[in-house]
């Protein structure tokens, strides 16, 4: 199952399918997936721009594996399914920002130059890091949910706007019947943990299609990864891969069920984008609050009083003694 969809933002695409039509063959263009045919199609789109923007490109490459969070853009060797490669490094935590665009706390971040930077950073990580094992059912299965998340900021030359646009590319492992795949142990853990993400996401579209008040991204943290893809300022575009095999039908009836409730989301998507004066006033309001910060440190560390005046803290002696507050 595939899907595309924009969010929060100027430009956010979402992308949900099986591993093949995302990835694709890296040793022909010809057969190249969704992924890398869509970081080249957006590198073109912003050299267009260049004359007339500045732009900057930014990502990073998170798996969800057994309810787990893990960086594939961090530097690590390359694991095993039974082994917990992640007991040194920063927990994940996925977060929103002050214009709801979902962002992972402690992920990666990379910046990329042009569209081979990117996709070189991907195909890394996707071919040496995430989860996969063979089962009854696949040679090279997907045991966990890929996110890519491409941020793009474009900012005007002549006028300073600021627009910003996030891309994520989203690989979904698909459901599983544990007496078709044969899988056992750690297999049916990871089996078990797929299956339960992709019901909080049908329960997540559902809502979304009802237009029910409230939406249970919090119930998983896949919905949490693609809250910002399904609903509010989000277009979702969803393409559903099916088998032609009669022992499959289950399976392509509810990658059909997920396609007509995507289709009946109705969102409101508008561009993200701010003025040089929106922008200048924000670093002036974070100006004046670390200089507070730092008076007020500055006035304890010191035994000194200090007031609040037009958003600056001063000391003691600079103001009227009857408006002194303690520091």
């Amino acid at each position: 199952m595939l899907c595309m969809a924009t969010s929060t933002t100027e430009l956010t695409y979402l992308t949900i399918s099986q591993t093949y039509t995302m990835a694709g063959s890296t040793d022909s263009n010809t057969e190249a997936g969704i992924i890398p045919r869509s970081i080249t199609k957006l590198f073109q789109q912003l050299k267009q721009k260049s004359l007339h923007y500045d732009v900057a490109v930014k990502s990073y490459f998170v798996e969800l594996y057994c309810n787990k969070l893990i960086d594939l853009f961090a530097p690590s060797s390359k694991h095993s399914a039974a082994d917990d490669h992640l007991a040194n490094e920063k927990k994940l935590d996925i977060k929103l920002d002050a214009t709801r665009m979902v962002y992972v706390k402690n992920a990666v971040m990379k910046t990329a130059e042009d569209a081979a930077d990117l996709i070189s950073f991907w195909a890394e990580g996707e071919s040496t890091k995430r989860h996969s094992a063979s089962t009854n059912m696949n040679d090279a299965s997907s045991r966990s949910h890929s996110v890519l998340s491409i941020i793009v900021e474009v900012k005007s030359k002549t006028t300073g706007t600021v627009s910003t646009g996030k891309l994520s590319l989203i690989d979904l492992a698909g459901s599983e019947k544990v007496n078709k795949s044969g899988v056992t142990g750690v297999g049916l853990q990871e089996a078990k943990n797929i299956n339960t993400s992709l019901s909080c996401l049908s329960d997540v579209i559902a809502a979304l299609s009802n237009g029910n008040k409230h939406i249970p991204y919090r119930n998983n943290k896949l919905t949490q990864l693609m809250q910002d893809s399904l609903g509010g300022n989000a277009k979702t575009l969803m393409f559903v891969n099916i088998s032609p095999a009669d022992s499959n039908s289950e399976e392509s009836v509810m990658s059909l069920h997920y396609g007509s409730r995507a289709k009946m989301i109705k969102n409101n998507a508008k561009k993200n984008e701010e003025s040089s004066e929106v922008g200048r006033l924000k670093n002036l309001v974070e100006g004046l609050r670390s200089e507070l910060a730092a008076s007020r440190e500055d006035g304890a560390g010191e035994g000194k009083e200090v007031v609040v005046k037009n958003n600056v803290a001063r000391p003691e002696e600079e103001v009227n003694v009857n408006a002194v507050v303690p520091g």
